[in-house]
């Protein structure tokens, strides 16, 4: 595929089944709908009691394409990805954790990546540039 169709294709919408990491680091399945205007997130589990009703607190949510400033794999073992979406919500930056097979992992984040870069939206400058920021002071202390 050439780098025109690939970036084509990652505008159109597509929805991976994965697992996302909750605060507590237990998993949740769910199906992550990425398109080039937004990333959904729906939970796919199905409660049996209501005890695990309440310990899985996974609330279907959507991030406009515009408000994603990053997507990265940040870990690998047996064959399975751990991959972060980083967004801004207000003045903050946060994240969710995902892990999936190393094939959809690395798909999921080659199209969000693709999708930032044809955007080039302020929040993934803005981002970039606390990165940097954050890595120099690091750089700084080591020194």
């Amino acid at each position: 595929m050439s780098e025109m169709e690939a970036s084509l294709s990652s505008l159109h919408y597509k929805s991976y089944r994965v697992n996302m990491f909750t605060k507590l680091r237990t998993s949740t399945i769910i199906q992550l709908g990425v398109s080039g205007e937004k990333i959904e997130i729906d939970p796919l589990t199905q409660h049996k009691s209501t005890a695990a009703k309440f310990l899985s607190k996974q609330k279907p949510v959507s991030y406009d394409a515009d408000l994603v400033a990053a997507c990265e794999i940040t870990d690998d073992k047996h064959g399975r990805e751990t991959f972060r979406l980083t967004y801004q919500s207000g003045s903050d930056f946060k994240h969710h954790d995902f892990e999936a097979s190393s094939s959809v992992a690395t798909e999921v984040v080659t199209k969000i990546n693709h999708i930032l870069e044809l955007r080039a939206s302020p929040v993934r400058a803005d981002y970039l540039a606390f990165k940097e920021r954050k890595a120099s002071k690091k750089h700084g202390l080591l020194s």
